[in-house]
C-alpha cells in the first residue's frame, strides 16, 4: 500500500514555522493550534451545509426569487463564458493543427522510409 504524500504536509508545514521563529518547544502547541484550526473549520463547514439544506426544505419558498437571481448571475457571467469558449475553441484548434502536422510528418517519413527500402 503506497503512503500518501499528503500526509506529511502539516507537519511539514508546521515543524518549517517553528524552526523559523526558533521555538522548538513550542512544536507540540503549535502543531495542537493548527490541528485544532483544520477541524474547526471542517466542523463549521458541516454546520454551514447543515443550515443550507435546512434552509432549502423550510418554507417560505421563493422561487421567483431564485429565478431573478439566476437570471442576473446568467447575464452577468455570459462575457465569461464566451471568453472562456473561445480560448478553448483556438486551443482546440492549435491542437488540432499541431496533431495533424505531426501525423503528416510522420507519415511522410514513413512513406519515405517505404520508398527508399522498397518495402
Amino acid at each position: 500500500m503506497p503512503i500518501d504524500p499528503t500526509l506529511f504536509i502539516l507537519p511539514v508545514a508546521v515543524l518549517a514555522t517553528v524552526v523559523n521563529t526558533g521555538e522548538v518547544s513550542n512544536y507540540w502547541l503549535a502543531l495542537q493550534a493548527r490541528l485544532v484550526s483544520f477541524f474547526e473549520w471542517f466542523g463549521e463547514l458541516g454546520i454551514f451545509c447543515g443550515r443550507l439544506a435546512r434552509a432549502v426544505f423550510v418554507p417560505p419558498y421563493e422561487i421567483r426569487e431564485i429565478i431573478r437571481q439566476m437570471d442576473v448571475i446568467g447575464a452577468k457571467s455570459l462575457p465569461l463564458v464566451a471568453l472562456a469558449w473561445l480560448w478553448f475553441d483556438n486551443w482546440r484548434l492549435g491542437l488540432r493543427a499541431t496533431l495533424v502536422g505531426a501525423a503528416a510528418s510522420a507519415l511522410g517519413t514513413s512513406w519515405r522510409y517505404i520508398r527508399a527500402t522498397g518495402a
